[in-house]
């Protein structure tokens, strides 16, 4: 029937080769187009590539933007102003930082053929925490927020309890009994509430280990001890910095305060 419907009606036939051949044509057409814009997103990913590559970004305009150098932002706690102690370890403190920070800085641009275009940056700001309304003990909280280059930036704690009576720094081992081991005490309990906040994330357990160091970062009330973990510590990044805060009533036992002695 269909070789006898282009014999009978060569007209038809034709037209319906022509709308055919004007459909073959149109697919070819969009074939083509489809090819040509598959040619430049690829060029457009090189470039995109060719970009990232050299540590740049692309403006709103996809011009490929390329930027060097650092920048310092640090909040100072003029709160500690007139003591004098507790003034020249913070004064310690952001000199460290930002020796270790520039330092590295020249030491990759030395290094690494590639100059690290993107710009670095260090920012500290800082939060203070009472023991009591009386003041006697604070502790201020520095979080450090670092980028040198990768994928994502770096983040940090740094802590110092200070006894503005005696304007001297209290290390962890002063808020608890003369011989008493603290960190196997708190372990366990941090353990728990870690991996409880992990288990919300859908995250593995801690890693995190029962060594002093790791217990450095804290906060100290009357009522609660409050230890801050940075990423990488006790969790993968993308946990984020956690804190873990354990009830005074639950470390009687062992400690020392009010009555601490310097």
């Amino acid at each position: 029937m269909l070789a006898c419907a282009f014999l009978i009606y060569p007209i038809v036939c034709n037209y319906q080769k022509s709308i055919l051949k004007g459909k073959i044509m149109k697919r070819s057409m969009l074939l083509i187009a489809m090819l040509m814009i598959g040619v430049f997103t690829s060029h457009a990913q090189t470039d995109t590539d060719t970009c990232y590559a050299r540590g740049g970004y692309l403006d709103e305009t996809d011009t490929c933007i390329l930027e060097g150098g650092f920048s310092l932002y640090f909040e100072y706690p003029t709160e500690f102003v007139g003591y004098d102690i507790a003034q020249n370890i913070i004064d310690t403190f952001f000199e460290l930082q930002r020796e270790y920070f520039t330092d590295f800085y020249i030491e990759t641009l030395s290094m690494d053929d590639d100059l690290p275009m993107r710009p670095w940056y260090l920012e500290i700001t800082y939060d203070l925490y009472p023991y009591s309304e009386a003041g006697e003990l604070v502790t201020v909280v520095f979080s450090i927020y670092e980028y040198t280059g990768g994928a994502h930036d770096n983040f940090y704690y740094e802590t110092i309890t200070f006894d503005l009576i005696e304007d001297t720094d209290v290390p962890l081992e002063w808020l608890f009994v003369e011989g008493s081991d603290p960190i196997a005490v708190v372990y366990p309990l941090v353990v728990e509430q870690l991996n409880a906040q992990l288990s919300e994330f859908g995250l593995d357990e801690t890693w995190l280990e029962p060594s002093p160091e790791y217990f450095q970062d804290f906060i100290i009330t009357e009522d609660s001890i409050t230890f801050l973990f940075e990423p990488y510590v006790a969790a993968p990044y993308a946990a984020g910095p956690l804190q873990v805060e354990i009830p005074m009533s639950e470390l009687a036992d062992i400690s020392a305060l009010p009555f601490y002695t310097p």
